[in-house]
């Protein structure tokens, strides 16, 4: 199958057999010409992979029902120089989760699950918050349930510590309360996933390993394919993780989960192929009911539509429509994207962080027509003068996000925007329609800032219009502008102490740096103390997991709780305790 190329086969059937066959033969020749030219224009964004010793990648591409590219780029072991090949397995990350979502449905289907029933019906250890969580709600993320990496590392544990499903329900049985009520909101939640492998343990009495692979990956073909729940196994041609450090030097980026539902899909380009080939032509009969029910996607309890269902993002490239799932864990990135209207699939399995959406807007620019409501073109350029962007310059603040900071440069003459944690100012880009973002390629993904300005042309707030695609719901976050901290604002020796958290049992030490106008909070296990910088009054920020970090006073003014949030965390509670 070659889009843009069509035969009548009608008229090929007359009376001119020769004419007919030559003609057959002469487009057939004119496809293959094209296709190989397109084939080696994937080649050219891949190839600069294997000019050196570094990480790489497996890309696959499906057309129809013919796989016509599967090729690796790059090391999958940098130490032992062993080279990516097709028969490299990755780990996927969250692209995990459809095959978890998949497995739920697949119980409906057998009636063994209601997907609207109370999850506590099964699961007994998830407190009672008052509300009813489902599992349609685990599905679509909007169960309110706190993401548990972020709790993992609240609670004194690093991200490079073995990490067991054990401990995951121990996380989820302490919690005192939810993000929000199920079904009033989307926050990606990887405990919803974790918790939907206990469902299948618990209703079938086997693990997601051995239901996932009975159900779905032998009837399917991906022998090469399991959920990798033991960190000890031992798995031949496996790619290992890295990740560039400050000095351009590669460095080993550890994974040690034990943790299925999220995550720890182990699989090849050629097994996803099969599975994207099997969402594109069900058989028919249950396949095609499944199929039909995990790409359909959720709502919110109001009726809401959700761009996100069954561990698949809807969203577009260039006017078309897919239905995709993208993964990141340590250096691990990938991307399984569907183009069911062109009976089109790509799929990125890399050791290295990569973008991968901006690969698959080129793989699909070099197969695919852009729809014209779908052609990307980045607005003009702007220019301003000093002046104009010095009123630019500033902090801004959102509750629940990273303070952003923007800063003019007199020698460059540009503008630099970061998060409020000491990372790097970027190069912003100043568009015609007043907007800015950080380049075309951010652009095209659809991440940019609109600014407000007050009469006298100062920026008083930036709206982030970005990212929406990794949403379920179009996320605008409205960040305002703050005035400098004063001393008295800042009081930090007040906020000096301990706070416990009950549910994640640890406990924190908060002290003060007056001379930097720094909080600090440290415990016992922790490597490094974790630097605080003040913005609201009252408010503070870190970097993740402690993005947000609120003091709760007494009526004297005595901070006696302390508030810690990131993006899929909201209000962990800690309470401050006598020394």
């Amino acid at each position: 199958m070659f889009p843009g190329i069509g035969i009548n086969r009608a008229w090929l059937g007359c009376a001119f057999p020769l004419f007919a066959a030559l003609t057959v033969s002469c487009v057939a020749a004119r496809a293959e010409s094209g296709l190989s030219e397109q084939l080696r224009a994937v080649d050219a964004l891949f190839e600069e992979r294997n000019e050196s010793l570094q990480p790489g990648m497996v890309v696959g591409i499906l057309m129809g029902d013919e796989v016509v590219y599967e090729k690796g780029f790059g090391m999958a072991d940098i130490e032992h120089r062993i080279p990516v090949t097709r028969e490299t397995v990755f780990h996927v990350a969250s692209v995990s989760k459809q095959f978890t979502a998949y497995s739920l449905a697949a119980l409906e289907f057998d009636g063994a699950l209601d997907l609207d029933a109370d999850i506590r019906d099964h699961l007994n250890f998830v407190p009672d918050s008052g509300y009813r969580i489902t599992p349609r709600h685990l599905v679509h993320h909007v169960s309110g349930l706190r993401d548990h990496w972020g709790l993992f590392v609240m609670g004194g544990q690093e991200m490079t510590s073995r990490l067991r499903q054990s401990q995951v329900v121990n996380i989820v049985s302490r919690q005192e309360a939810l993000n929000f009520p199920p079904g009033t909101d989307f926050s990606y939640s990887n405990t919803g996933y974790a918790l939907m492998a206990e469902l299948v343990h618990s209703i079938t009495g086997k693990t997601l390993r051995q239901y996932a692979g009975a159900r779905i990956f032998e009837p399917i073909g991906m022998s090469d394919t399991f959920i990798y729940d033991d960190v000890t196994e031992i798995v031949p041609n496996r790619a290992h993780s890295f990740v560039m450090d400050s000095d351009g030097e590669w460095r080993r980026e550890p994974l040690n989960y034990d943790q299925a539902g999220a995550t720890s899909l182990h699989t090849t380009a050629g097994d996803l192929l099969k599975w994207a080939g099997h969402l594109l032509h069900p058989a028919g009969g249950p396949a095609a009911e499944l199929v039909s029910t995990v790409t359909t996607m959720g709502q919110l309890n109001d009726g809401t539509p959700l761009n996100y269902g069954f561990g698949l993002w809807e969203r577009q490239f260039a006017g078309n429509k897919v239905i995709m799932h993208t993964g990141s864990d340590a250096g691990f990135s990938t991307a399984f994207c569907v183009f069911p209207e062109q009976d089109f699939a790509v799929v990125i399995l890399a050791n290295f962080p990569v973008n991968r959406h901006i690969l698959i807007e080129k793989i699909a620019d070099i197969f695919l027509s852009p729809k014209p409501e779908g052609t990307f073109e980045s607005p003009g350029k702007a220019r301003l003068t000093p002046a104009a962007l010095k009123s630019y310059t500033g902090r801004y603040y959102h509750p629940r996000r990273n303070v952003l900071d923007l800063s003019y440069s007199p020698e460059s003459g540009s503008l630099g925007l970061s998060v409020y944690t000491g990372e790097p100012h970027v190069d912003v880009t100043l568009r015609a329609d007043g907007s800015f973002d950080l380049g075309d390629d951010a652009r095209r993904l659809g991440e940019y800032y609109v600014p407000e300005f007050d009469e006298d042309g100062t920026v008083v707030a930036i709206t982030d219009e970005g990212k929406t695609y990794t949403y379920g719901l179009p996320r605008l976050h409205r960040f305002v502008r703050l005035p400098e901290p004063s001393d008295a604002d800042r009081e930090l020796a007040r906020f000096a102490g301990d706070y416990r958290s009950g549910e994640l049992d640890i406990t924190y030490t908060v002290s003060a740096d007056i001379a930097l106008g720094k909080l600090y909070l440290d415990h016992i296990w922790a490597p490094q103390p974790v630097e605080l910088t003040p913005t609201a009054r009252n408010h503070f920020d870190g970097k993740w997991p402690f993005e947000t970090v609120e003091f709760v006073r007494d009526q004297e003014g005595l901070p006696t709780t302390m508030l810690i949030s990131e993006e899929r965390i909201r209000d962990v509670r800690f309470d401050r305790v006598a020394r």
